[in-house]
Parts: C-alpha cells; structure tokens; sequence
C-alpha cells in the first residue's frame, strides 16, 4: 500500500494518496542540541494518528527520543559475558565462581535471548515469583527460598545497573523493586559430645578441616585460603588475611587447634614428603577444595540425626566461646 502523502488533514497528519489510512510526519527539535529531529509513522485511524503525533512531541521535551536513538541492541546472554569481565576481576575467586554459577545457570536460561532493553520490570517480578512458586523450575523442583530469590534479584539490580551506565537500557528496570523479607532460622551448632561423632562420621580429607573449623570460627573460604605461614604454632595465632570483610584478623588457638594442625602437617609431610604452601589442598588437583556441602550434611545426619551446613561450626565455635565465659 502506498504511503505518499495525499491531501493535509491537519498539522502533521496526511492522508495516504491512496485514500485508506494517514501518514504522520512530525518534525521536533531536540532540547539539548537543538538539532531537527524527524519522525515518520502511518496508521488507518486519524485517532491513532492525532495520539502518535502528540506522543512523539512529548517524548522530544522529555528527551525520550535521542535516549531510544542512543540505545545499544544487546542480548542478556552477550551482555552478561561483558559484565563478568567487568566485575569479576574486583571480587574474590570464590566469590565470582558463586555468583558465575547463578548468572549462568539460572540468569541466563531465564532472560539469555531477550534484548536487555526489553526487559521490564515486570518479567522481572513475573521471574521472581515464578522461581519462589516452582512455575519457574532450573534445577531444583520445589520453589527457592525468599534467601536464594533475594540473592537472584540482588544480582539482577547490580548487572542492569552497569547496563544503564554504560548506556545499553535508559534505566535500571529492576531499581525500585524490594526484596522479600527474610526469616532467619534458629542458628544451629554442635555440642560437646556431638563434635567427635561429626568428625568421626566425615570422609578423611573433611575431618581436619571440621576440627579447625569448630575450634577457630573460621569460614569455608577463609580455610582454604589459610596457608602454613599464616599459621603462627609458637605465638598461637593463626592470621586471617582473606576475610570476608577484607580486614585482617587474629585467631587464637587453644591445645586442641595446636595439635589438630600439628598432626595435620605431619600427615602432609609424610604423604608428599614436603610442606605444601595451603593448608588444606585437594591431592587429586593441588588446589583447594571447592565444596564440602553434600559430604558435611551426610555426615551430621549419620552421626547425629540432623542434616547440618558447614557454616554450622562457626556457630559452634562462637557458643561455645560464649558458654566458656559464662561459666
């Protein structure tokens, strides 16, 4: 159908020399340059026409059209592989690795092949209540917890945020939108006589690592990043360099810590015949391992009836410093 302008309704509105439609032809000034912006559109109402026209001139005194001019076409997909480039390199190893497994593994599958512009605050809501229902399955079955929704959407706001300041989205979609309250769950931790039976029911390579643990409060990162040279058995100080608030830290240790990594490095020696630089390395890699969730949990259930998280022995070592000083 032809869009040649025919016979001049009113300002900016023609109709179509074929005489079926309207051809809008709106010519704006740009408030910042001052530069002839021109628009073109055809419609068959002369409504439609009227409300378009008036829209583009709104939009100019707004700025609207030059920021959806400037606008970069990008995927989520292409984007994320910028941003993890990006921002990676500013936070730890394991940090990133955590945070790399939930962009692709959960973000990517979500919202990979849509434009980043196009993503709205409301797919964003829609994701988010999905994945605490279930509707949204990517590996578990059930619905996530208001934590892990949190922990997505945290995520969310940080990446379209760089997307805004490097100019791929006018605005951040995700900005305005809270998170769900959390409920945090009574801190679980070991007795006295619960400890040995954990260490005992965990596979070789764990037991040393749950004993300085339980002792020292120190996190799942924090050992894995301890070295022998942090480890001070004269002056009873281990140093924590790596902490996850990037501030140095001493730990004390008592008779038990002492002799745990005593005989810890004697065992290393004697299997490698040297002192490796980690503390605790994984033989089959030569680097640190990456996880011990499933193999703590097992093990706790095992010995003692409950399925319990490795964090649980920073809880452990934090009651019972607490009941040791009120005692």
């Amino acid at each position: 159908m032809s869009c040649k302008k025919g016979e001049q309704i009113e300002r900016g509105i023609w109709r179509r020399d074929s005489g079926k439609g309207y051809v809008v032809d709106v010519s704006v000034r740009d408030p910042k340059t001052g530069e002839r912006i021109r628009k073109r559109n055809t419609t068959i109402r002369l409504d439609d026409a009227r409300d378009w026209r008036d829209s583009v001139k709104v939009d100019a005194l707004r700025d609207e059209i030059r920021k959806r001019e400037k606008i970069k076409r990008i995927t989520f997909s292409d984007f994320a592989a910028e941003y993890l480039k990006v921002w990676a390199p500013k936070c730890k190893p394991t940090t990133v690795a955590r945070e790399k497994v939930l962009i692709e593994g959960v973000l990517k599958p979500c919202f990979g092949s849509r434009l980043l512009h196009t993503i709205t605050r409301r797919d964003i809501e829609i994701h988010i209540a999905g994945r605490r229902s279930g509707e949204i399955v990517i590996r578990r079955k059930e619905g996530i917890k208001a934590s892990s929704a949190n922990r997505e959407l945290c995520r969310l706001k940080n990446m379209l945020q760089m997307a805004e300041d490097w100019g791929y989205i006018t605005q951040n979609p995700a900005r305005r939108i809270k998170q769900e309250r959390e409920y945090p769950q009574e801190a679980d931790y070991l007795t006295v006589d619960e400890i040995p039976k954990v260490v005992s029911a965990c596979p070789p390579w764990l037991r040393p690592i749950v004993v300085v643990a339980v002792h020292s409060g120190m996190r799942w990162g924090e050992l894995m990043a301890l070295r022998w040279r942090d480890v001070d058995l004269k002056q009873r100080q281990i140093t924590v360099g790596d902490s996850k608030n990037h501030d140095v830290r001493y730990v004390p240790m008592d008779d038990t810590l002492i002799e745990a990594l005593s005989q810890h490095r004697r065992e290393d020696v004697r299997k490698s015949g040297g002192i490796a630089q980690r503390v605790f390395t994984n033989p089959r890699t030569g680097s640190a391992y990456h996880h011990c969730s499933r193999a703590f949990k097992e093990a706790s259930k095992n010995a003692i009836g409950r399925a319990l998280t490795f964090h649980c022995t920073r809880h452990t070592a934090a009651s019972h410093l607490v009941m040791a000083a009120l005692t």
